[in-house]
């Protein structure tokens, strides 16, 4: 195929790239992706169009609504985000067998 290469070497940035968020961790990558990037977006563009629908007019239940729901909706979908890229990127974890019967550790003879 000619576009190969191309693709390797975008999904090879791609994967770097998501290396370098998830070095900040999990919860730096919900709190800022999600809650305050995403909701925050969507706060501030809901609140526009209420504004423009409304005349000039802001129904302060619907802001203080929002500025509940939209970052937890953000929460939710940076936490999908994460879950999708690591198994994406890399696969995903496997389950250890349930071993119900314990068995003890052998010891070595002194």
């Amino acid at each position: 195929m000619i576009f190969r290469g191309y693709g390797t070497a975008k999904m090879a940035k791609k994967r770097q790239a998501w290396e370098q968020m998830r070095l900040q961790g999990k919860r730096s990558y919900l709190l800022r992706r999600g809650m305050v990037r995403w909701g925050g977006f969507m706060f501030l563009f809901s609140n526009c169009m209420d504004l423009l629908a409304h005349h000039n007019r802001l129904d302060w239940s619907h802001v203080v609504v929002g500025a509940i729901v939209w970052p937890l909706t953000g929460y939710v979908w940076a936490l999908a985000m994460w879950i999708m890229n690591e198994r994406f990127f890399f696969g995903r974890p496997k389950k250890q067998p349930a071993n119900h019967e314990s068995q003890p550790e052998p010891t070595e003879p002194k």
